[in-house]
């Protein structure tokens, strides 16, 4: 690097790292070649390794949304040079924090969730934690749904005492 000057191109070096990195992965899974069809998709799918935009990609989001979910520290890709690459460890967990965010759950709850997958392989503490959270989302979401009903009946309340009263007063209410 010249004096000065703080950027550094990506070398020579670090593509052939990201693609040794690749060749390794296609041979892990050359050797699985007496495998059923079955297994060798799955082998395929679990040693597939993926750019920020190939996951981003994948799975419906973009690159910083990606990027925003390993600032928060819920994925952690590993590095070739200066590459992110993510394995189908990443892939899951973001099917998981999406889903949660999709489900309601703050990005506390689901850190907390991937977290004690981390800590408990029985899974038990985790599936308890699971059923709590779920919960108290349902019991959220029916409050918002109650809340929703009372609102909708307010409204076609209103609709129709101003329907009449437009009616009554020779003013046409489809024309509002």
């Amino acid at each position: 690097m010249e004096e000065g000057n703080d950027f550094a191109w990506p070398t020579v070096r670090t593509v052939l790292n990201f693609r040794a990195l690749t060749i390794t992965y296609g041979e892990k899974l050359r050797s699985h070649r007496q495998l059923s069809d079955v297994e060798n998709k799955e082998n395929l799918r679990m040693s597939k390794i993926y750019s920020v935009s190939e996951l981003a990609k994948e799975l419906g989001v973009t690159p910083r949304t990606i990027r925003f979910y390993e600032d928060q520290g819920l994925i952690l890709p590993q590095r070739a040079g200066n590459t992110r690459v993510y394995t189908h460890r990443e892939r899951a967990r973001m099917i998981l924090i999406l889903r949660g965010k999709r489900l309601g759950f703050s990005l506390k709850d689901i850190k907390e969730f991937l977290d004690l997958y981390v800590i408990d392989t029985t899974q038990v503490e985790q599936l308890q934690l699971l059923v709590k959270k779920v919960r108290k989302r349902l019991d959220q979401l029916e409050d918002q749904r109650q809340a929703i009903e009372q609102t909708l009946t307010e409204l076609r309340d209103i609709d129709r005492m101003t329907t009449d009263a437009l009616a009554a007063k020779g003013g046409n209410p489809d024309a509002a």
